[in-house]
């Protein structure tokens, strides 16, 4: 799957296939509505996605279940790896799924100080018939 970096300093999103909705302004959730939406991470709690397609939850659960046992084989203990962002980009590159993409979204915002935020969205996007 293709994996397409955008930046949004205001947090709307928006499925560029279908023209759904997807989050809103300063990502005050997720549209409950959207039927495009098929997955979503937070660069914080990779290890808990949304999933809302049930095989991209299983294909994702097993991928994750057979890092987390490689992780209890390191001998020394602790994790052997620990870049979650590049496990979770090669897992979304090698899935497949006709008219889907995934969208890594990076958030900015200012209040006293500057902050990020770094979502991955798995979209369809196809239009519906």
């Amino acid at each position: 799957m293709e994996i397409i970096q955008i930046t949004l300093p205001q947090g709307n999103f928006y499925n560029p296939g279908t023209g759904e909705k997807i989050t809103g302004v300063a990502y005050d959730g997720i549209n409950s509505e959207t039927k495009s939406l098929n997955g979503l991470w937070n660069h914080e709690i990779i290890d808990t996605p949304d999933l809302f397609d049930e095989e991209l939850a299983e294909a994702w659960n097993t991928q994750f279940d057979e890092f987390s046992l490689a992780e209890e084989d390191n001998p020394n203990g602790g994790y052997v790896y620990t870049d979650y962002e590049k496990m979770l980009e090669k897992f979304l590159k090698e899935y497949e799924h006709e008219g889907w993409a995934a969208f890594k979204v990076l958030s900015t915002e200012f209040g006293c100080g500057s902050s990020g935020d770094i979502n991955w969205y798995v979209l369809d996007l196809r239009m519906e018939d």
